[in-house]
Parts: C-alpha cells; structure tokens; sequence
C-alpha cells in the first residue's frame, strides 16, 4: 500500500505539471490513441498476487455504510521483498470504490530505476486524497486543471525513490501524460512539493510508518508499520 500511495501522489503532481504547462482537449486524446499506456512488459500471475497478500498480511474488508469510504484499524508489522509482478498484480487486484489507477505495470530495474505506466482516473483520485485526510490545498491546486485535462489518462513515471522514516527522496528522470512530456526543469521545480505532499498522505494514515523503502536491487525492499485492518468501500 505505501508504494501505490507514493504512485498515487507522484501521477497526481505530474499532471498538475503538464496540465499547466501544455493544456488538454478532453476527448480528443481518447480519439487519437494517446491514453493507450506504454507496456512495460510486466506480468504477472495469481501466485504473484497471493504471496504479495502473504508478505502484507494486512485483513481486507469491506465497508458496508457509504458514509465514508476509508477506515483503518490497529497496526501491524510490514516486511518483506516486492518484485515488480508482486506489485503490479496488488495494484490491479484493488477493488477500492475510488482507486484511481487502471491497466497499471510497474517495473524495477536492476539499477534502481523504477518506472511506471497505465491509466489514471483524476476524479477518483482527488476522491481518494479527500478521504485519506490531512491538508487538501494540493488537490485543490490540481482541481484547478482537471477541466483541461481527458479524465482517464494515459501516463508514464520514471526516476529513483527512497524512503527513510516516512522522509521521501526523489529524483524523476522521466514524466509523461498521454503524448505529452513534461520538462525536467519543471519536474525539478515540484519534486520537493511531491515529497510534502506524499509525506502529508502518509502521516494522514493511522499506524501507517516507512523506515524503510528501497529500491537499489530490482525489487522494493519494505520495513514498515501499517493499520492491521483496512476497511473500503468497494
């Protein structure tokens, strides 16, 4: 769950910046072809999704009222080696009412370089950050230019993270939505405003702490605490 919050905020601010800086036609991307996602050649199986399942522990339920959509419960011990067919099948496994990410594939590189791609739905995703709580100054920020922008993007991420006692470093090498790549000048600019805000999203869950999450050997190496129980509206 930590990676595909730090996925989550990562898409969110790269749309912010791209939307601002190249402006979108809704529509005309879907009938171009454009939010087709690239394939990163990923697969994975249900033995992949089952033991990433096991590695968490973590007891899914489902909330029943849909007075809020989110609850967290208790706290539990994370730990364990996340290859990338792990990941990308937890990821497309989530039956979350507002999980934003479709046809998604992440993949880790040998040297550390992690690179994401699929579909991002932008209402579900703003849905989702409210829910989770804490400051909502960025999503409103992003709310700015989600009318310039086709709601179900195609996107793709690039670039290397660490994470050390829930403090993010970050270094996006490469940022694209549909046909459209933004700048590294620009990605420069907000990478320290995405790691506020992914540390913001972090904090607003209860039980939920990263000591550690790395990258360096072709797999997500993860020591952390998160809530026991995990409750969503399907």
């Amino acid at each position: 769950m930590k990676k595909f919050l730090i996925v989550l905020a990562c898409i969110i601010v790269i749309i912010t910046l791209v939307a601002g800086y190249f402006g979108f036609i809704p529509g005309l991307s879907n009938v171009m072809g454009a939010n087709k996602p690239k394939d990163l050649g990923v697969k994975y199986t249900d033995a992949d999704l089952q033991k990433g399942r096991g590695l968490t522990g973590v007891d899914l339920q489902s909330l029943i009222s849909d007075q809020k959509s989110l609850d967290f419960t208790g706290s539990k011990n994370i730990y364990g080696e996340y290859t990338s067919e792990i990941i990308t099948a937890m990821i497309s496994s989530a039956k979350y009412k507002f999980y934003p990410l479709s046809n998604t594939q992440v993949r880790i590189n040998a040297d550390g370089i992690v690179e994401a791609a699929g579909n991002f739905d932008i209402d579900k995703a703003l849905k989702w950050s409210a829910d989770l709580g804490g400051d909502t100054s960025f999503s409103r920020e992003v709310e700015n230019y989600t009318k310039y922008v086709s709601n179900n993007p195609s996107y793709y991420l690039k670039g290397k993270m660490t994470v050390t006692n829930n403090q993010i470093t970050l270094d996006i090498s490469e940022a694209q939505i549909s046909r459209f790549r933004a700048p590294q000048s620009v990605i420069n600019k907000y990478q320290g405003d995405l790691a506020n805000f992914v540390e913001q999203k972090i904090s607003a869950v209860p039980g939920m702490n990263i000591k550690s999450a790395d990258f360096s050997t072709g797999s997500l190496k993860l020591d952390a605490t998160y809530p026991a129980i995990e409750k969503s509206l399907k």
